[in-house]
């Protein structure tokens, strides 16, 4: 993709509209941009960004690449604390309260999105007392909304593709993202896939060794991918002499 990405929608859950979003959608942001979608959240936020004057970052938990989720707290003059979590979307929601309808709505707007090659961000908050230990402040949130983001696909990545595959060489595609929005991304650039040939990180994991290493060879589409499992499919692909 192009990696432009621009924030197109904010889709809020009808019990998040007690809370500002975008207070919740900027907090949840470094301080200093450091990558293409939170440029896109201060692009399309504008004059918003007013309302992080009075509140300065307390804690900040980088990262997690196995929920795929960060988090900061901010904290205000009069002492009062807010959470502000941003991440994919299922990595967010493990840390949050919700209904049985609520996590219907926010699957059905991720199949929906996800479906059309948009890149979907999971956004929720808290306010309360926080200690600065990760473990414990990162709980009982409320699921505020979903993020959902365009990436244009580069024209001559379909040419490409299609080059490679005629010349016999296989594509594997490896990314973060929501399975469903690697797969239309797959559709649309011409890789060549089945359907049963599409694997999340979550499932490689769960796989005794061997099982997982015929996956790595088999597999086209992998989804929701961690580092060590790129590096143990380098690894799988030599040993098989590929």
């Amino acid at each position: 993709t192009e990696g432009r990405f621009q924030l197109e929608e904010i889709k809020v859950l009808s019990t998040g509209k007690d809370f500002d979003v975008w207070q919740a959608a900027l907090m949840a942001c470094e301080q200093k941009v450091v990558d293409s979608m939170e440029a896109a959240i201060f692009e399309r936020a504008g004059a918003e960004v007013e309302k992080l004057n009075g509140w300065s970052l307390q804690y900040d938990f980088a990262f997690e690449s196995q929920g795929k989720h960060m988090s900061h707290v901010w904290i205000n003059q009069t002492g009062k604390q807010i959470m502000a979590m941003k991440g994919a979307i299922e990595g967010v929601a493990e840390h949050c309260v919700m209904t049985a309808h609520e996590r219907e709505q926010i699957a059905q707007w991720t199949t929906h999105y996800a479906g059309l090659g948009q890149r979907l961000l999971g956004l929720a908050i808290r306010s309360g007392n926080f200690s600065g230990q990760r473990e414990s402040d990162e709980r009982d949130l409320r699921f505020l909304a979903l993020l959902v983001f365009s990436d244009p696909v580069r024209l001559s990545v379909k040419h490409a593709i299609s080059e490679c595959q005629r010349a016999g060489i296989e594509i594997k595609m490896l990314t973060g993202d929501h399975p469903l929005t690697a797969h239309a991304v797959a559709d649309e650039v011409g890789i060549a896939h089945n359907h049963d040939e599409l694997y999340t990180g979550h499932e490689l994991e769960a796989m005794p060794k061997g099982k997982r290493w015929r996956a790595y060879q088999r597999g086209v589409i992998f989804s929701r991918f961690l580092p060590e499992q790129k590096h143990e499919m380098v690894e799988a692909l030599k040993a098989s002499g590929r």
